[in-house]
């Protein structure tokens, strides 16, 4: 009898495994399916519409973010009208090759995993246009997003790719690279074949250099090359006028070409962390720009053109050597922002100092000192070596810094006042038998030394 009715519960198992994994037919199947993903002790809390985006009685989109997944059923399959899937900040070490039969995806973002390598089987999503596998482990990028015929955008963000693929450049659709913190050392000459290039971020790799056959694509906006060690600007970045964004930053470049006026539309511009000691009169031409960034280079004047730059709203020139600022900086009458700490500003004329004031968060004026009319220490006089309460502080034309703790002697007192124009406690000071006044509670005093000059120290 058993025998006999063997073949018939063989079907019946079969016919069974076949309905749990065949695709979902109603919003019921694909709830049900995200609820036992969700592990009942660690999620019990979460609401399986908080991770879901229904349209026309399916799930399309599907959160599965900061999870703790170490896997994915190849069941998700079945969620088969799905459009968007989110699976970033988990613990993913591969993908289901399943995921290729999702013909509707159009979004797979897997940042933040430990994958190193995709299902050959992507590479046949037809709707596919943004894919994300940035933060991993990737070594190159995988072949088979050369496969992906429709595929718009392409990060791969924080991975440990050395090469790209000759096959990238045959995607037609492609507009959007983003590689930044990889260990490319070129930019592939092919990639001149990507007609729709648009936004190109590479920052921090090891490139020295652009291939100026990209100079034939005319659609591109955004380059990021900061953090490269270029030591020349690439000349074909010149060939593509229509750029609104441009970062350089953190290379090694001592000059830069007289040629940015070729720029018409060019919001953004960042130069900033480099060894340049003047910017080019072209960059003040840009009256397009709203946000410029020359900070930890090694400029001691700014160009009175720099007024010229009417749209500007953000500008940052921290870090450098600044002993003043041109007059002309008061016609920017779009400046929201701006930064000028660890400079060598000590004299600016009073309509200066409430410019800077209005534009400037206390936090980027750190450095200044409360009273722009005083004078910096004077340059020619050369260091001097000062005890200040018990530490040994060496006074040079750049201000001053903390050595060693030593002895307090006796000495004769200038006169010493705070912020708030009262006199301070006294702190002996040795090597030219001076007084300098101070209270524990300031933390920024202006001191005048019995020969006319002055000085700000900042203590910690």
């Amino acid at each position: 009898m058993i025998l006999r009715l063997l073949p018939f519960l063989i079907l019946a198992i079969c016919a069974s495994i076949a309905k749990a994994e065949s695709p979902c037919a109603d919003l019921a199947c694909d709830t049900t399916w995200v609820r036992g993903l969700l592990d009942p002790v660690r999620h019990a809390q979460i609401k399986v519409d908080s991770l879901i985006k229904v349209e026309y009685g399916r799930v399309s989109e599907l959160h599965l973010d900061y999870l703790d997944l170490d896997s994915l059923p190849a069941s998700v399959a079945r969620l088969d009208k799905l459009r968007k899937l989110w699976l970033s900040n988990n613990k993913l070490k591969a993908l289901p090759a399943s995921l290729g039969s999702l013909r509707f995806l159009q979004y797979l973002v897997a940042s933040d995993n430990e994958l190193s390598d995709l299902p050959d089987s992507l590479r046949h999503l037809p709707e596919l246009t943004w894919l994300d596998i940035s933060y991993n482990s990737f070594d190159s990028i995988p072949r088979a997003a050369c496969g992906m015929s429709k595929l718009d955008a392409l990060y791969f963000i924080h991975n440990r790719i050395d090469s790209v693929p000759e096959c990238v450049s045959d995607l037609p659709l492609l507009n959007r690279i983003y590689g930044d913190e990889n260990r490319l050392k070129r930019i592939p000459v092919s990639w001149s074949k990507l007609t729709y290039l648009r936004d190109i971020w590479l920052r921090a790799n090891q490139i020295d250099s652009v291939p100026s056959e990209l100079a034939s694509l005319t659609y591109v906006r955004d380059v990021d090359l900061a953090s490269n060690g270029m030591t020349r600007v690439p000349p074909v970045l010149f060939q593509w006028p229509l750029l609104d964004r441009l970062d350089l930053s953190d290379n090694k470049f001592d000059s830069l070409p007289d040629r940015f006026g070729i720029f018409t539309v060019l919001d953004r511009l960042w130069l900033g962390g480099n060894n340049l000691t003047s910017i080019p009169r072209s960059v003040f031409g840009l009256t397009t720009l709203t946000s410029l960034g020359l900070s930890k280079d090694k400029l001691d004047t700014l160009p009175s053109a720099i007024g010229a730059l009417i749209q500007l709203q953000y500008l940052y020139l921290d870090g450098n050597l600044l002993t003043g600022l041109p007059e002309s900086i008061l016609s920017l009458d779009s400046l929201q922002f701006l930064t000028l700490h660890e400079n060598h500003l000590c004299q600016l004329p009073p309509a200066i100092r409430a410019f800077a004031d209005k534009h400037a968060q206390p936090d980027f004026l750190t450095g200044l000192p409360w009273d722009y009319s005083q004078t910096c220490v004077d340059a020619a006089r050369g260091p001097e070596r000062i005890r200040l309460a018990g530490m040994r502080v060496l006074r040079t034309a750049e201000g001053f810094r903390f050595l060693e703790s030593g002895q307090v002697r006796t000495g004769r007192a200038p006169e010493v006042v705070g912020p708030d124009g009262r006199r301070l406690g006294a702190a002996q000071a040795a090597g030219h038998g001076e007084w300098i006044w101070r209270t524990q509670a300031a933390s920024m005093i202006l001191v005048r030394f019995p020969d006319g000059s002055a000085a700000i120290l900042n203590y910690p």
